[in-house]
């Protein structure tokens, strides 16, 4: 998992290259972990590059697992939450169920540049907190 640093703005950013073992889903919950430890609001957009397997993985349950551990501080912490699927495999995911869960607006998208627009209207807006959508996309320019 690569962190883009955008610390400047309410809003942490993972590329999940692959989870293939388990200390990389380690990291993945150390990073949340952390995010979720600055008890301020932040909205979470999560980048899965084309080719990578990690989210049709059984994988996928630990870290769900996990999740639902840290449900109160999610509930908390977390403004809004978008997932970015390539195409390729966008069609083969069920719809994320985090607001579901969590009571967190979630959705999952085909490109970053989608979900940063949700991100802004109904992470960002709602809560009234200012969001340079320009400056997040050079900075993640070529990451998707």
């Amino acid at each position: 998992m690569t962190q883009h640093d955008v610390s400047q703005w309410p809003l942490v950013v993972s590329v999940i290259d692959g989870c293939k073992k388990a200390e990389d889903l380690r990291d993945v919950a150390a990073r949340w972990q952390d995010w979720l430890s600055w008890n301020e609001p932040f909205a979470a957009l999560q980048i899965f590059p084309a080719g990578d397997n990690a989210l049709l993985s059984d994988r996928d349950r630990w870290l769900s697992w996990w999740l639902e551990g840290q449900r109160r501080a999610i509930r908390r912490n977390v403004i809004g939450l978008a997932s970015v699927i390539p195409g390729v495999h966008y069609d083969k995911m069920p719809q994320m169920s985090i607001h579901k869960v969590f009571g967190v607006p979630s959705a999952t998208f085909g490109s970053v540049n989608t979900a940063l627009r949700w991100l802004e209207a109904r992470a960002f807006r709602p809560n009234e907190i200012v969001f340079n959508r320009a400056a997040v996309e050079v900075a993640l320019a070529g990451v998707a």
